[in-house]
């Protein structure tokens, strides 16, 4: 099997690690939050304030906002993707 060289423009830093953001002055819908996400990625790709996202939650203000939500799930700091979703759409409004 023969594969083509990469060629042309690429952008991001190359790890294949983590979400790909919204276009620059895009704001991503709170539907569209997906558990690989951390709380720090949703806050800033949603423009909703870190410490108000965290005060929805009713996280206390010192959670790590880099772990992704799936893991925050599965540690049982949060029930569901349902509840930062439903969050981020009031903060929104």
């Amino acid at each position: 099997m023969h594969t083509q060289p990469l060629t042309g423009t690429h952008s991001g830093d190359g790890t294949g690690v983590g979400p790909t953001p919204p276009p620059p002055g895009q704001v991503l819908p709170a539907d569209q939050i997906k558990g690989r996400l951390t709380l720090r990625e949703v806050a800033e790709q949603c423009a909703v304030p870190l410490d108000q996202l965290l005060a929805a939650l009713n996280l206390p203000s010192d959670t790590d906002p880099h772990v992704a939500i799936k893991d925050s799930i599965s540690q049982g700091t949060l029930s569901d993707i349902t509840v930062v979703k439903d969050a981020v759409a009031k903060l929104q409004q």
